[in-house]
């Protein structure tokens, strides 16, 4: 934990469905359900918008790119990511933050991330704890980013005694 305070409730909907609300910094309180891919990417406004032939996807896609995130949408959800969820909306829609980790990401790396369904090894991220990793960033059956990280170096014994 990282020691802020939190205020919420729990609250009851019209289908009796439990709701998380927190309390935002004005005093409201709002839900705490994630946006889906697609409601982020209806809430924003483009600076720039072209089509582009992804073979990872193997459809042409709209590749749209906002001040806070890269969005590439396809028609129908690709066989690539496997068995559609219930929650799983056409047209198809995959976002990548500009900003991961503290690290910004490229429009090239975010163009490989469409078309390969990955990027390459990518270097500076930092974590939560503020230690720097390298990573491979992939796209998630829910559009979204996930991590692929380095195989860890095993320190061996004797490096461990010569350290001490």
């Amino acid at each position: 934990m990282d020691g802020r305070e939190f205020y919420g409730k729990l609250v009851l909907d019209a289908d009796c469905k439990v709701q998380v609300l927190s309390k935002n910094p004005e005093g409201e309180y709002v839900s705490t359900r994630s946006k889906s891919v697609q409601e982020m990417a209806q809430s924003e406004t483009f600076s720039e918008e072209k089509p582009v032939e992804s073979p990872f996807f193997e459809q042409t896609g709209v590749f749209r790119h906002s001040s806070s995130a890269y969005y590439f949408e396809v028609a129908k959800f690709p066989k690539s990511l496997g068995k559609k969820t219930p929650k799983t909306q056409e047209p198809f829609v995959s976002r990548l933050p500009a900003t991961v980790c503290d690290r910004p990401i490229q429009e090239s790396e975010a163009l490989e991330f469409f078309l390969k369904g990955k990027t390459s090894l990518l270097n500076n991220f930092i974590s939560k704890k503020g230690k720097p990793f390298n990573a491979t960033l992939y796209i998630k059956a829910d559009g979204k980013h996930g991590f692929e990280f380095e195989p860890r170096v095993r320190k061996s014994k004797s490096s461990e005694e010569a350290t001490a």
